[in-house]
């Protein structure tokens, strides 16, 4: 037999596979027609949760239809040519990336432990469900944690002012968010 990570090399974490055949299971049969359907629930939720962060951070319905309108181009018909061949392709590569995103935006607006612990969670899960990406993530959290707790006392003591350090909070927040897209 073969040998895993010696003969056999994957991205992903046991997470993807055990999440498809649970649902599998609950539908029935492993059959290629429910994985797709597996795919195609987990695209519609994310959709939503696209939907959801953009209205929470711009307020503005052209941006949010916008916004919408381009992941729609880029996440899902530009990548989902070679789904079969490419899973790797599809949106269940970053899928807990924009779960994080909305509670670091919401972490941002209220600063509550609880934000911090869902962000927390949402990387948990995205190391196990694609470990690559969910170490992009990790480092993600580890610099927003940086920006938000430590540069606010360094800018405290050099600037004194504490919309210096609010205003590089949300430029690495934007760029992460632009980066990981």
């Amino acid at each position: 037999g073969c040998i895993l990570n010696i003969d056999v090399n994957s991205r992903y974490g046991i997470g993807i596979p055990i999440l498809a055949g649970w649902f599998c299971k609950l539908a029935g049969q492993f059959s290629y027609e429910n994985i797709l359907l597996f795919i195609c629930i987990l695209s519609a939720i994310y959709l939503w949760a696209c939907y959801r962060l953009l209205d929470m951070w711009a307020s503005n319905r052209w941006v949010v239809f916008s916004g919408v309108l381009l992941i729609l181009r880029f996440r899902f018909f530009e990548n989902y040519m070679g789904i079969g061949i490419h899973p790797g392709g599809s949106i269940l590569r970053h899928y807990f990336d924009i779960f994080f995103f909305i509670c670091l935006l919401l972490h941002l607006a209220a600063r509550q432990l609880k934000y911090i612990l869902g962000a927390a969670v949402c990387v948990s899960l995205a190391i196990f469900a694609m470990v690559d990406t969910g170490i992009y993530l990790l480092v993600s959290f580890f610099v927003y944690l940086f920006l938000s707790d430590v540069w606010p006392a360094i800018d405290r003591f050099f600037i004194q002012k504490e919309s210096f350090a609010r205003k590089h909070t949300y430029f690495c927040c934007t760029n992460t968010i632009f980066y990981s897209s």
